[in-house]
């Protein structure tokens, strides 16, 4: 059955209908406000937070859209400080942005879930998806994700106190946030590196970078960064400076407001109680009083200097204790053999790949010479037989060459004896042309010229003469008349006698004009025969004198 025209824009507009409402067929119509929260997540999470709350989820018809807004979600809750990640959802993002080489958004994918795992304190698969994070940033040339992924890093290896490779995180972080220009980032992780020094037992690069921090006026901006900076010289001067360990620590008090990390109370504690007072300004002793004030328990250094030697020791044993239940958590975290399994896994993976591209690439290789040898030997052989064929050519050329060249000595000579021939059958005709032209005007030459004319134009004769011609040229006349059927009797006449050998003077007499007019009618018959384009014009010609 043939479909009418008029049909074919509905089918059309049916079949674009079908397409849209394939699912993960067509962008789905959330897709541009999901874009737009991608833009401004960032710098503005809390509208992040309410646009995502507004999408609308069943109208999420492909996979991408769907896992990206999996990642805005998860993203939102992370920088709104609730820890209330979903798994799942995380992994499905990430694993469809790995699939489809979306590098950039399957690094936050595992940035987000590295955190998440970070909070149920499992640091070995926390490690293993920052570290995933990391090559999908690299691979995306994502700095700041980069960035994001190091800084967690440097929080994991921090908890099971690997303080080397949380150096190399913290330097890692800096770098790459000073490449995407993100110095808000950048001042923290310089801030981490300097943690990490102090935590490795590097103090006085400690105390440097955090210096670093403290003396540059665009950092006082931010109070907590200040305060978190005298923290870590306050930390990294124990036992080397005490005067400059106190005073930070209350320098830190000033700017945190009163929130210091786990331990500082012990430390402060210990150093108010064996420091010369004198050296500690009553301003800064008054807030290191406050802040220990406000501390439950007295650390067991400071409970020993005061003399009470048995809650320093029951402070002690509580300490060792923790201390105990503390190593042995740390002792069953395999963060280590979690990312070098991580890594040996994708050494082997990489391993394969390459296996499989060298066999590629030989067989591509092998392939690629077979088949430019096969090229080279057929065009070799259609080169010899180009070649075989032209000198063929050359070799029929030269023999039609030579084979023309003997034909047309042969026509020559053939056509001088039949001028011959005819001359000695025509002599009486030519002489008594010449007793014309000698008598022109006499009574005789009238009757010569009658009688001539009488002959010649005669059916009889001109048959006579045809039939003399054909017999010695292989039928020339005949040929004549089939090559060119079109010509005026006076001109077969003209060819014909011509051919026969009679003078300009004996066709002048018979045509009844003079030779000047005999000359040109030969001259157009010729051009009518060189025209004619025929294969036989140049023999016809060379009769034709």
């Amino acid at each position: 059955m043939k479909l009418k025209p008029s049909l074919f824009p509905a089918i059309l507009l049916i079949a674009l209908l079908t397409i849209q409402l394939l699912p993960g067929c067509a962008p789905s119509p959330e897709r541009s406000r999901l874009e737009h929260i991608e833009a401004i997540i960032d710098e503005h999470p809390d509208s992040a937070m309410i646009l995502i709350d507004s999408v609308d989820t069943a109208a999420l018809r492909s996979d991408r859209d769907r896992a990206l807004y999996d990642m805005l979600y998860n993203l939102a809750l992370y920088k709104s400080f609730n820890d209330s990640l979903n798994e799942e959802s995380l992994k499905f993002s990430s694993n469809h942005f790995t699939d489809n080489k979306e590098y950039s958004r399957a690094a936050k994918s595992y940035y987000l879930l590295g955190n998440l795992y970070e909070a149920r304190k499992n640091f070995g698969q926390s490690a293993v998806s920052q570290t995933k994070g990391i090559e999908m940033a690299r691979k995306a040339k994502d700095n700041y994700a980069l960035g994001l992924c190091e800084m967690s890093l440097w929080a994991v290896y921090g908890k099971i106190y690997d303080t080397n490779r949380q150096i190399i995180a913290a330097n890692s972080a800096q770098d790459a946030f000073d490449k995407c220009s993100r110095n808000d980032w950048k001042i923290y992780a310089t801030l981490n590196l300097a943690t990490a020094f102090n935590n490795n037992g590097n103090y006085d690069s400690a105390i440097i970078i955090a210096n670093e921090i403290i003396n540059d006026p665009v950092n006082w901006k931010d109070s907590i960064l200040i305060g978190s900076a005298y923290e870590t010289i306050a930390l990294s001067a124990m036992d080397i400076n005490d005067s400059l360990s106190i005073t930070s620590y209350a320098k830190a008090l000033r700017y945190n407001g009163f929130s210091l990390s786990s331990g500082a109370n012990e430390n402060i504690g210990v150093l108010l109680s064996s420091i010369n007072q004198n050296i500690i300004s009553e301003s800064d002793r008054y807030i290191l009083n406050e802040y220990l004030s406000k501390i439950d328990h007295t650390p067991f250094a400071v409970l020993a200097k005061m003399g009470k030697y048995r809650e320093a020791y029951n402070a002690l044993n509580k300490y060792r204790t923790e201390q105990d239940s503390f190593i042995r958590k740390m002792m069953t975290r395999s963060v280590d053999s979690s990312v070098e399994e991580y890594h040996l896994q994708n050494a082997s993976l990489l391993r394969s790949e390459l296996k499989a591209s060298r066999i590629l690439w030989i067989t591509s290789a092998g392939v690629s010479l077979f088949i430019l040898l096969f090229i080279c030997i057929f065009t070799y052989r259609i080169s010899k037989k180009r070649k075989k064929e032209r000198n063929a050519l050359i070799t029929e050329a030269e023999a039609l060459t030579n084979s023309l060249k003997i034909q047309t000595e042969q026509n020559y000579l053939l056509t001088q004896s039949i001028k011959e021939l005819l001359s000695s059958k025509l002599i009486i005709v030519e002489r008594l042309c010449e007793s014309y032209d000698e008598n022109d005007g006499k009574r005789t030459a009238k009757e010569i010229k009658a009688f001539i004319k009488d002959v010649f134009l005669n059916k009889n004769t001109i048959e006579n003469i045809v039939k003399t011609i054909n017999r010695h040229t292989d039928n020339l006349i005949k040929k004549f008349y089939l090559c060119y059927p079109k010509l005026k009797e006076d001109e077969y006449r003209l060819y014909i006698f011509s051919v026969a050998g009679l003078s300009a003077s004996a066709l002048s007499l018979i045509f009844d004009e003079s030779k000047e007019v005999i000359y040109n009618r030969k001259s157009r018959l010729k051009a009518k025969i060189k025209n004619s384009g025929l294969s036989e014009c140049e023999i016809f010609l060379s009769y034709l004198n």
